[in-house]
């Protein structure tokens, strides 16, 4: 089964799910650490910086240079959607990275999955680690979920 699926509609369900979450802190982008909003929202440049910079990490640890070209144009000006789900969804969830933060700057997903996975958390919830990683990431719908 092929998922048609835009950047537009991405946006859009990204936009949706953050209003009904009631968790939804403030986030900085990296394109501009000195403007802090309370509702991030969708800025290309700024989403294009941040993927640049998400890119830019994971070189460190080793990437399919290839896809992350093409996980890249999808940021560029007047991109097409061609492909976006192989891309740009896959990219990311491949590579487990958010996309609100990316497009939207909201890092709240990431700060609280990397919190729950901490020892202090699995501390204070008497929790074998492995079994509360497997709970977080079942509670998040997992990666394709």
């Amino acid at each position: 089964m092929t998922t048609n699926l835009s950047r537009r509609t991405a946006i859009a369900a990204l936009a949706s799910t953050a209003a009904a979450s009631a968790t939804l802190t403030t986030a900085t982008a990296v394109a501009a650490p000195e403007q802090v909003s309370a509702e991030p929202s969708f800025d290309p440049s700024a989403a294009r910086a941040r993927a640049e910079h998400m890119v830019e990490q994971l070189r460190g640890v080793g990437i399919d240079e290839e896809r992350a070209a093409r996980f890249l144009r999808h940021f560029q000006p007047g991109a097409s959607d061609d492909n976006f789900v192989e891309d740009v969804l896959n990219f990311a969830c491949d590579y487990d990275q958010s996309l609100n933060w990316i497009y939207r700057g909201d890092a709240t997903g990431m700060i609280n999955a990397l919190a729950a996975r901490s020892p202090a958390a699995m501390r204070a919830a008497s929790v074998d680690p492995i079994f509360g990683a497997i709970e977080v990431h079942t509670r998040h719908g997992g990666c394709r979920g």
